[in-house]
């Protein structure tokens, strides 16, 4: 009876420490929802603010490396920041924190940036261009990187970020 019992704690605890993929899917489905919301408020923050050619995207990517593989969900957004990239930047937080963002500064590379932050999401905001090989690329474009802490959602083997290649998508504005 105490062998029974010892193999039922056994199994209980290695198969629930790694989730199902009906598990991981549901995982990164909430995700996504939290990162799309976020990504619907950047977008209407860059409409307010006056910028062109807004775009949000959110796709599925590897993480948490070999050892302890992962699948998270990210969203990103574009514009064009226009000649003034520095007033373009400020427009944007004035309507974030109006949406309830946190500013918390510059990210700190040599780039114009913004860091907003709410509950447990992070929006990375870029403007300027990248310098490579001494020019100047972008430099009238606005990125944006949208995460969220603890993103990484173990997934088991033989689970690859094409079998989520669904909640890979164009994120619309808000109507």
């Amino acid at each position: 009876m105490g062998a029974i019992a010892a193999m039922g704690l056994f199994t209980l605890l290695f198969t629930g420490c790694a989730p199902t993929p009906d598990d991981a899917r549901a995982a990164l489905e909430s995700r996504a929802d939290t990162l799309n919301t976020a990504a619907q408020d950047v977008l209407l923050a860059m409409d307010a603010a006056g910028l062109q050619g807004a775009s949000a995207v959110g796709r599925v990517e590897h993480c948490g490396g070999s050892l302890n593989p992962g699948l998270a969900y990210r969203a990103s957004v574009s514009a064009t920041s226009g000649a003034d990239p520095a007033e373009a930047i400020g427009a944007v937080t004035e309507e974030l924190q109006a949406l309830g963002w946190q500013h918390e500064g510059e990210i700190g590379d040599d780039r114009l940036s913004a860091r907003f932050t709410r509950d447990d999401v992070t929006i990375d905001v870029k403007a300027g261009g990248a310098v490579i090989g001494g020019k100047t690329y972008g430099e009238d474009e606005m990125q944006v990187g949208i995460t969220q802490a603890d993103d990484c959602v173990r997934v088991p083997d033989g689970v690859h970020e094409t079998d989520f290649a669904d909640l890979e998508n164009e994120i619309l504005p808000r109507e």
